[in-house]
């Protein structure tokens, strides 16, 4: 679909959202970073598809057509079936939220006000033809079920102890230099979303 629209369309600047969740077998989470994916591994589907988007896009000659590594975005979307959305939505609904992965497992987290304000500036701004869109800081599920019991005092559990999962840090350098965009933290921008 990518492809094609490259192929038939014309436009004065086209930017695919990808995902940062691309970076998840890697130590760094840089634009330049090698990339791993596993064709036989089911849960790297997903990383396969939006890596073909992102090849497509880069290897196409026209410099405004770029690329945006969306982190996990939250924020007001109503009905979305996302992982802090659910968790809220179980936590508001029934009094109590379970977590069904470890308290450890860490990814970054960005506000949708954040991202909108990036991707706007994509066409008049960007410089560089792939550009992460993140936080920049990891948030572990502990630090969210805290966030969460602080709020709306309902209780927070962990369904596994395991130890979790880490992605890398991403790298947000070219979005705060080029864009103009330092996001605001998870903390200040979850409280919010969630009292608002």
């Amino acid at each position: 679909m990518v492809n094609e629209l490259l192929s038939r369309c014309d436009f004065s600047s086209l930017t695919y959202l990808s995902s940062t969740r691309v970076y998840q077998k890697v130590s760094s989470g840089r634009e330049d970073a090698s990339l791993s994916v596993d064709p036989n591994d089911p849960s790297d589907l997903y990383n396969l598809s939006k890596l073909t988007g992102e090849a497509a896009c880069l290897t196409d000659s026209r410099e405004t057509v770029r690329v945006a590594r969306l982190s996990n975005v939250f924020g007001p979307n109503a009905g979305s079936d996302n992982f802090l959305d659910s968790v809220l939505l179980e936590a508001q609904r029934d009094g109590r939220a379970i977590i069904r992965s470890g308290a450890a497992t860490a990814k970054d987290y960005v506000a949708l006000s954040d991202v909108i304000g990036a991707l706007v500036r994509f066409p008049s701004h960007a410089k560089s033809r792939l550009i992460n869109v993140a936080s920049g800081v990891n948030t572990t599920n502990a630090q969210i079920a805290t966030l969460i019991e602080g709020a709306l005092g309902t209780p927070v559990t962990f369904a596994s102890d395991d130890p979790g999962t880490r992605f890398p840090n991403i790298e947000i350098a070219r979005m705060t230099s080029e864009l103009g965009i330092v996001p605001r933290p998870f903390q200040t921008a979850f409280t919010e979303w969630i009292n608002s």
